[in-house]
């Protein structure tokens, strides 16, 4: 029950789920990319900042989260920042940006700022993905919130940054401590939200959340493992028989995924971008955009996270963002926890069709995925 008391104990996480949920939300903006979200997460990193510097004394660098809030921000500071200045200033690429400097650093500064703080960051989440869901749902009758009238964006204005929401959220979801039945009604109606996106990108991901759970669910059981094994065998034999028209079905997906041969080109260029020297392989070109439908540098995204981030934070920023994942899905898989590794593997599938690196709420859900993996008990 939400109390005074509870208000009180939980002030700096109410305020920032307020923020992580309304950044989503084009409505509530003033201008450009800036509005209340944006504007309540910044006071809220500042006054965090402010109380850790009172405190600083007590500072227990104690366990991942914070350690890793730690890697991101000094990869910030020491590499992104120098190298953005760098290419902005004395290179003639097109595609850097100092105004994306400032979306990496609102990402990084707020985990830092929840880790130092040792806030609870499942009532953040639990806040964050109760606001989007009952706004979300608040505009369905809205004409202005159907994107092209048939695809539900919300107060997003934007169907795949509600995607991103979505897929966050049900990662946050999946992790909170509450009653089953209750979990399973919230999974139901992101569910639709997701659906009625008709992005085909988060339809896959979802896909895939849903096969790996039916799959974890079931191969340590001696009884349906052989089950497994044998629907494994009869499938290896279809591949072999139909490998052209598997082909063919597999490139139809991947471009329906990717919006065509056009997000193939951007991807590819992106790639190509990354590739260009020593440097940019190892920590890319700096905040900014470098692909393009022609070739690189023509300041477009990839429109997939692993093409850009490798253009942009090159291998380390690659590894920063992929490897907690990874790491947190083996351990929710350890625990159990099949749910909660399925989202994660959602998640990490939409990203191969979307830029998602540049929203906090994305990385809120990766630092939530290893705190939370590191001392999960709930058995699914």
């Amino acid at each position: 029950m939400l109390t005074l008391v509870t208000l009180k104990r939980y002030s700096i996480e109410i305020l920032f789920g307020f923020a992580l949920a309304a950044i989503l939300f084009d409505r509530f903006r003033f201008a450009g990319r800036i509005g209340i979200g944006e504007i309540l997460l910044a006071l809220t990193v500042y006054l965090s900042l402010y109380l850790i510097l009172l405190d600083y004394k007590r500072l227990k660098f104690h366990n991942v989260g914070i350690w890793y809030a730690v890697s991101i921000n000094l990869f910030l500071l020491l590499c992104m920042l120098p190298n953005t200045l760098w290419h902005v200033f004395f290179l003639p690429h097109n595609g850097s940006s100092l105004l994306e400097i400032s979306a990496y650093a609102s990402c990084f500064l707020f985990i830092l700022t929840i880790a130092l703080l040792r806030l609870n960051h499942n009532v953040i989440g639990a806040i964050a993905i109760t606001i989007v869901f009952f706004i979300s749902f608040a505009f369905l009758g809205d004409p202005e919130s159907w994107y092209g009238d048939v695809r539900f964006s919300g107060a997003s204005d934007n169907p795949n940054r509600l995607a991103i929401y979505l897929l966050s959220s049900l990662v946050i979801l999946s992790q909170l401590n509450i009653d089953k039945f209750k979990k399973f009604l919230c999974f139901l109606a992101f569910t639709v939200l997701i659906y009625i996106t008709l992005s085909d990108a988060a339809r896959l991901a979802f896909a895939a959340l849903i096969l790996s759970f039916l799959f974890f669910q079931g191969y340590r059981s001696p009884y349906i493992l052989p089950i497994y094994i044998l629907l494994a065998f009869f499938a290896l034999i279809f591949i072999a028989t139909n490998l052209n028209a598997i082909t063919d079905g597999l490139s139809t997906l991947w471009y329906a995924a990717s919006n065509s041969s056009f997000r193939f080109n951007l991807m590819s260029n992106g790639i190509q971008a990354w590739l260009e020297h020593p440097a940019s392989i190892l920590i890319g070109h700096g905040s900014g955009a470098f692909s393009g439908y022609m070739g690189p540098y023509e300041g477009w995204e990839s429109h997939s996270t692993p093409a850009d981030l490798l253009s942009i934070a090159g291998i380390a920023g690659f590894l920063l963002f992929y490897l907690p994942l990874l790491y947190s899905i083996i351990l929710f898989i350890q625990k159990r926890n099949h749910f909660a590794a399925s989202a994660l593997i959602g998640l990490l599938i939409f990203s191969l069709f979307a830029f998602i690196a540049r929203h906090p709420v994305v990385w809120f859900a990766i630092y939530c995925s290893l705190m939370n993996s590191r001392i999960s008990k709930e058995k699914i």
